[in-house]
């Protein structure tokens, strides 16, 4: 607590406080980041910036994004002495705001590897949907709040806007690589599809999700009639693999062979015998960079057919969310739901169509 003594002096027009006495550089000082800071302030304590992203037009801005972050880097940064502290909160607007290129700079320069920084994010709903900010008597949010505020955002095409200011995901909608979806009414053009097969990648917990999308095709269009999408680690996605490639008769399943994926197709394939259902398993290691393997099959992922909004399981909403909010420039962002959407086309594109007979008159 500040306790003021009749020295002290308060000025709300020039934004300052002083305690005990009149100083140069005063006690408490609050400025806009464009009011100018040199000379006004010098912080040997606590620098406290809030919300210096006025919005989403100037998050949708990389221009001003940069003019904003050269700002940070020559008027206010400089203004903090060495020992003293900077907290810096606001929205997660864009991978190019101020606190997204400092975080990259801590993480991965090696010239600060001695600097200390913590990140605390808690997105609005947490990976079941949930509300993480709902307290005892009637306090905070209710998930219903969040779920329909998101709803509305999804309604206006606009999800990545809800994914920033409530989940705390910057999000380039100039870099998105799949913006949107093809989407149908879970009406499948016949009831006999030319193959069903699913491509699985799997995770073992610690955040990366096993991501299993299900595809029916129809001569040269796939539809994703389900999808298994998890950050539950084997002993929970397991089962839902196997009874997922039982309720959809699948006729071929491949497994990602990287990070131990032979041991989980095994296991999947006994199940599998032991229920009496017969399925073309298969695995494969990936030599290509994941990204490069993402946007060479871009295009073919952007005319999968994918369930509407209000079709979708929470996991089949999980990996869309993933999907559209994808942009391959940060190094920690999931790719689960891309990547395994690339493996499926890889598959779809392997089959060779069987050899025909033809009837024809001799010519001679």
């Amino acid at each position: 607590n500040v306790k003021f003594d009749k020295n002290s002096f308060l000025n709300a027009k020039e934004t300052f406080i002083d305690t005990g006495r009149i100083k140069r550089y005063h006690s408490f000082t609050g400025r806009s980041i464009d009011a100018g800071l040199n000379g006004a302030c010098d912080c040997n304590g606590l620098m406290i910036a809030d919300d210096m992203v006025s919005g989403i037009e100037e998050a949708l801005n990389v221009s001003r994004l940069n003019s904003l972050y050269m700002k940070v880097n020559n008027d206010l940064i400089t203004r903090v002495k060495m020992g003293g502290k900077m907290l810096w909160i606001g929205t997660r607007w864009s991978l190019h705001d101020p606190m997204g290129r400092r975080i990259r700079l801590f993480e991965n320069d090696a010239e600060f590897t001695k600097r200390r920084i913590k990140v605390i994010s808690i997105p609005a709903l947490n990976e079941n949907g949930e509300c993480n900010f709902e307290y005892l008597f009637g306090k905070g949010y209710s998930t219903d709040y969040y779920q329909q505020i998101k709803r509305t955002y999804e309604d206006n095409n606009d999800l990545a806007s809800f994914l920033a200011q409530y989940q705390q995901e910057p999000i380039e909608r100039s870099g998105l690589l799949f913006p949107s979806v093809k989407e149908y009414n879970g009406i499948l053009p016949s009831d006999t599809p030319d193959r069903k097969f699913a491509y699985c990648d799997i995770a073992w917990g610690g955040g990366d999700f096993t991501s299993m999308p299900i595809c029916y095709q129809f001569g040269d269009v796939g539809y994703i009639v389900d999808w298994v999408f998890t950050p539950e680690n084997k002993m929970i996605t397991r089962p839902q693999v196997i009874n997922s490639i039982i309720k959809h008769k699948l006729s071929s399943v491949r497994f990602e062979k990287n990070n131990g994926g032979d041991e989980y197709k095994e296991y999947v394939e006994t199940a599998l015998l032991k229920k009496g259902y017969r399925c073309n398993i298969s695995s494969r290691t990936t030599t290509i960079n994941k990204q490069v393997k993402i946007y060479e099959h871009a295009p073919e992922i952007s005319e999968l057919y994918f369930l509407e909004t209000k079709l979708r399981s929470k996991q089949y909403s999980q990996g869309v969310q993933q999907l559209i909010s994808y942009t391959g420039l940060d190094k920690k962002q999931h790719d689960d739901a891309p990547d395994s959407l690339a493996g499926l086309i890889d598959m779809k594109n392997e089959v060779v169509k069987a050899p025909t007979v033809e009837f024809f008159k001799r010519p001679f």
